[in-house]
């Protein structure tokens, strides 16, 4: 499966661990959502967080709704979309490489 992704080259460098703290403390994010007789809940969140010597590493998670034609009718649907996130050192710059991953929802 070929999989999109970019490196960014960060002007400001920022330490790692700093990175990791910041990211670390982001939490879940939950939004009710409502349409009609349809319920949902809404998350944002950063999992799998993995702070290693040279780079730090996780998923950036979120939820947002589609419509859908379904037997005569469009009915919203949660679509949620990860992206492998990962900070890294090499000598004095720093890189963010994200690559997007998509879950059927």
């Amino acid at each position: 499966m070929v999989v999109a992704g970019k490196i960014f080259r960060l002007v400001e460098p920022t330490p790692l661990p700093e990175l990791a703290t910041k990211f670390s403390g982001y939490g879940k994010k939950e939004e009710p959502y409502e349409e009609g007789d349809y319920k949902f809940t809404l998350v944002t969140e950063i999992m799998n967080l993995l702070p290693r010597e040279n780079a730090v590493a996780g998923i950036y998670s979120y939820d947002y709704m589609l419509h859908v034609f379904h037997r005569g009718k469009v009915v919203p649907l949660p679509r949620t979309v990860e992206a492998l996130f990962s900070f890294s050192q090499q000598e004095k710059q720093l890189f963010l490489t994200v690559c997007g991953k998509e879950t059927l929802g």
